[in-house]
């Protein structure tokens, strides 16, 4: 079947010249993305439109061109989200036309310290510890940037950025009868942890006994010394007294303010209670459904939902007209778990684009990583990020054979990556890839030649 993508480049869509043409997996995904398995590109429709298209794309098949792609073809605004920050810098430094928006942490505050003007501070610091008076006004860093998303054609954010944001405000990027009409996620597979991550709540001890200590006790109690449980009636009154009693202390810092700004500005506790209490109202409101848990931590409690797909339409979909799934790893269970049904979608997977026998795997037997083999080494007691003697002894073998290549090596945590580092024969070589700096390191281990390993 000939594809809309056939006679046109990528440069005519307007899309960044450093790609040539359309491979002909992104043809196929592209169509696909735009009629499902129902309609062709003659505009046929046989057997309905669905609002969700999903798709198991390939490393390899190009789907961050395809997505924008979709997005321009569509002729509405779209915005695509992703799982990391890395893969949003890596759109932004293709060169795609898009805004590039995420949360206030990530933008530097134009007001300074009289006392110290050296002092740099970000959005967030600016408004809520610093008194920025840009704050939420046309001047503000981070809200010029809201303002150019709003205008854009496209936007590029995060998971955990545009679910904080729709949830607040169901038009949130959007301009006054220019709503965002496509919903591209990217790495699918990892936006149910994302809102999983949203919808959950922690509460501290301290917190708990000291706006619910009655209400609190009897419901543990009641639990006959269980470490989790459903949260029930019981444990929904509990949390809304202290939900109750949070607000009542709030309205009572804000009394000693000139008003709620300055409190929020000025009182460290009332910032604190804001933040909780939005949890627990999110809880109080949704916790009916018996679709939740409760389970000590060492020094609180969490709630955490257990299918977070029963509420993605609020709060991950958020009214978006028509939305593209991609992923690696995407299948109908997957969509299954974010609450879709088979007639709400169609889906469709590609196969692998590189050939298996150039990514050959090797299992070496090695010995128990377990954590009672861990303290039968250590006597008990594992540091943080241990790793078994005879690992990275085999580790070692590994690297000494081909040490004349450049390596990647993927660990389970940071602290496990630094243990790594610290304890192997080829420490010195190993570029360790810490918070915050995925993009600058992988853009330095390009650079390094071997022996070199970026862990």
């Amino acid at each position: 079947m000939p594809s809309l993508l056939d006679d046109v480049s990528p440069s005519e869509l307007g899309l960044p010249s450093k790609f040539t043409d359309f491979r002909r997996i992104q043809k196929e995904m592209y169509e696909f993305g735009l009629y499902g398995a129902g309609s062709t590109a003659a505009g046929l429709d046989e057997l309905g439109e669905r609002r969700v298209v999903a798709m198991g794309a390939p490393p390899g098949a190009g789907k961050s061109l395809f997505a924008h792609a979709i997005g321009v073809m569509s002729g509405m605004k779209y915005a695509v989200l992703t799982a990391t920050r890395s893969l949003e810098d890596q759109q932004v430094s293709d060169g795609f036309d898009l805004v590039n928006i995420r949360g206030r942490a990530n933008y530097e505050c134009k007001e300074r310290d009289p006392r110290d003007i050296t002092a740099i501070w970000n959005c967030e610091e600016g408004d809520s510890e610093h008194g920025c008076q840009l704050s939420g006004s046309a001047r503000c860093t981070y809200g010029e940037r809201v303002d150019e998303a709003k205008r854009s054609r496209a936007i590029l954010t995060n998971y955990a950025y545009w679910i904080h944001a729709r949830s607040n405000n169901r038009q949130a990027l959007e301009q006054k009868g220019k709503p965002i009409g496509m919903l591209i996620c990217d790495e699918f597979h990892l936006a149910m942890n994302a809102l999983a991550g949203f919808l959950g709540c922690w509460v501290g001890n301290e917190d708990l006994h000291k706006y619910a200590n009655d209400e609190i006790r009897a419901v543990i109690k009641l639990s006959r010394g269980a470490e989790w449980g459903r949260v029930t009636k019981r444990w929904l009154d509990a949390i809304d007294s202290a939900y109750i009693r949070m607000i009542t202390r709030m309205a009572d810092i804000v009394a000693e303010y000139e008003d709620e700004q300055e409190a929020s500005r000025e009182s460290r506790e009332y910032r604190r209670l804001k933040r909780l209490t939005v949890g627990l109202e999110r809880i109080v409101s949704l916790g009916n459904d018996n679709n939740w848990l409760w389970r000590h931590t060492r020094n609180g409690i969490a709630f955490d939902c257990i299918w977070p797909g029963r509420y993605a339409e609020r709060y991950l979909w958020s009214g978006v007209e028509k939305i593209i799934l991609i992923s690696a790893t995407l299948r109908p269970k997957a969509l299954g778990l974010m609450g879709l049904k088979a007639r709400d979608y169609w889906f469709r997977e590609w196969p692998r684009v590189f050939p298996a026998e150039l990514n050959p795997v090797y299992w070496i037997p090695t010995g128990s990583m377990g954590k009672k083999a861990c303290q039968a080494e250590t006597g008990g007691y594992v540091p943080d990020g241990y790793i078994p003697r005879a690992q990275i002894e085999r580790a070692d073998e590994i690297y000494s054979e081909w040490c004349h290549l450049k390596g990647i090596v993927q660990t389970a945590s940071f602290d496990r990556a630094q243990y790594l580092k610290d304890h192997s024969r080829y420490g010195e070589f190993m570029l360790l890839n810490k918070p915050g700096e995925a993009t600058e390191t992988a853009e330095k281990f390009r650079k390094m030649l071997a022996p070199c390993i970026l862990v």
